[in-house]
């Protein structure tokens, strides 16, 4: 598994994340950093695969933020396990493309919707 120089903040909740192209749900976003994110998914995508993405705010979210509820960008899978609960996979996800503004506000989303640094959270492997 690769080593991310981010840290990469849980959420408390999990937000939607659609695929642009079919306007299908791809599955949550468990968590986020300025570089990458974690997908929480019931498909078996595999590594290298590249999706534009919308990431769709809570809307008290959105208009706090911003007057927008999606955030869009592109990722890449850059590693796959599978989570605990068989029916679904933990896909790493890189940001292959992301605008300024996006990257920002992702940020202010991560540390409203997300646990702190100093919080302990342990995953199970």
């Amino acid at each position: 598994m690769e080593h991310r120089k981010e840290y990469r903040t849980p959420l408390l909740v999990y937000l939607d994340v659609i695929d642009i192209q079919t306007q299908k749900n791809l599955g949550y976003l468990g968590d986020i950093s300025l570089e990458g994110m974690m997908l929480i998914t019931t498909q078996d995508i595999p590594v290298g695969q590249v999706f534009d993405i919308q990431i769709q705010l809570p809307e008290s979210a959105a208009l706090e933020f911003s007057q927008t509820q999606t955030i869009d960008l592109q990722i890449e899978v850059v590693w796959q396990k599978n989570n605990l609960n068989p029916e679904l996979f933990c896909l790493g996800c890189h940001f292959t493309q992301i605008s300024d503004a996006d990257r920002d506000l992702l940020q202010r989303v991560g540390q409203a919707l997300g646990f702190n640094q100093a919080t302990q959270v342990h995953r199970v492997n």
